[in-house]
């Protein structure tokens, strides 16, 4: 009896251990740590987790406070209310860049918030300029 619950015990701590260091929660490190590549940028692995963590939070681009721009999802990017917020394969002309850039009207993020890092910019910039896919 006491090595039944020897053994369960010691497939609960083995199970606990496993699943803590299976943290796939992603947050500003994490992001910050993940490098975009220079050619080939995904919208689902390089560009979309940038956007949620660093735009689409609470009071700025995401669908409760609908400040414009929505960022939370390609299709909200492409179909802004915002003309040209995105100009596939034209970066140059894409508000979004001019933005993140600080090129435009408006910076972004603002001065408060966590910046874009050098790499995210110019993988949003690439992510443009390869047709601003929903890949």
């Amino acid at each position: 009896m006491l090595k039944k619950y020897l053994l369960i015990a010691f497939g609960l701590a083995t199970g606990v251990v496993f699943f803590q260091g299976c943290d796939d929660t992603l947050n500003e490190k994490k992001i910050d740590q993940t490098i975009i590549p220079d050619t080939l940028v995904s919208f689902a692995q390089h560009i979309s987790p940038v956007l949620q963590i660093k735009c689409a939070t609470s009071g700025c681009h995401d669908e409760k406070t609908t400040t414009p721009p929505i960022l939370t999802d390609h299709y909200h990017i492409i179909h802004s209310s915002i003309p040209q917020l995105v100009v596939p394969y034209n970066p140059v002309s894409s508000q979004l860049i001019w933005a993140i850039e600080g090129s435009g009207q408006y910076l972004m993020p603002p001065l408060n918030s966590i910046p874009l890092t050098p790499n995210q910019i110019k993988g949003i910039r690439q992510w443009v300029k390869e047709g601003a896919k929903n890949n």
